[in-house]
């Protein structure tokens, strides 16, 4: 006999895309009015040059959010809870935060706000791994993973600390142009270490490329 949890379970993911897709697509859009409305982007110098970057930082955030809840959905099965449903939408509120605050004059709320898009994703899926690992139908993936430890987050809470680092540097030199190149390249690259990662936790979990990539160290999520 099919329970309530039983139906959460089942029902939850594709509530969860539909949802997640919705945003994201409202989030393409909103970057996509920026870009034509923006002249600095269209105007050589260097507000034009940290600009573009800027906006592929942006789209790696995007993709590297859409990943990483494509990726639990299809790899895991748990029980949802009410926050699994309100999350999507404080991260979409982020990311629009985000694309408003693109461009020369602010940079540093821009670095802090991609921060806290960090630290929310790094909870939220890290919460999800833990109910994860309760599921028996996780059995295979979870059996020879450690649950991971406060050691095993401390890349996350570089990353994070980092991002903090140059906003409030940014803020105070102004927007000190090497400074900011220097942030938005560490931004780049952080989001696409991240996407790496999520690559091979997929390979992983799909087990495939496994004589290639060993097994994860243990169970924390990729934000």
């Amino acid at each position: 006999m099919e329970t309530m949890q039983d139906r959460a379970r089942q029902l939850f993911p594709s509530v969860l895309l539909t949802l997640l897709s919705i945003i994201q697509a409202l989030a393409l859009e909103f970057l996509w009015t920026h870009l034509r409305e923006s002249s600095y982007l269209w105007s050589m110098g260097w507000d034009c040059y940290l600009g573009w970057i800027q906006v592929i930082a942006m789209l790696l955030g995007i993709l590297q959010v859409w990943l990483m809840y494509t990726s639990l959905v299809m790899r895991f099965r748990w029980l949802p809870s009410q926050r699994d449903s309100v999350l999507p939408f404080v991260i979409g509120i982020l990311e629009f935060t985000l694309i408003d605050l693109l461009g020369p004059a602010t940079y540093g709320p821009w670095f802090f706000t991609l921060a806290l898009v960090f630290m929310i994703a790094v909870g939220d899926g890290q919460s999800v791994f833990r109910r994860a690992r309760k599921d028996a139908m996780n059995r295979e993936f979870f059996e020879s993973l450690e649950p991971a430890t406060v050691r095993d987050f401390v890349q996350s809470i570089a990353t994070v600390l980092g991002l903090v680092v140059f906003a409030v540097v940014a803020h105070l030199t102004d927007g000190q142009k090497w400074i900011v190149l220097t942030g938005l390249l560490y931004a780049n690259a952080a989001l696409a270490y991240q996407i790496a990662q999520a690559s091979r936790y997929w390979n992983v979990a799909m087990k495939s490329g496994q004589r290639d990539q060993p097994a994860p160290a243990n169970d924390q999520s990729q934000p």
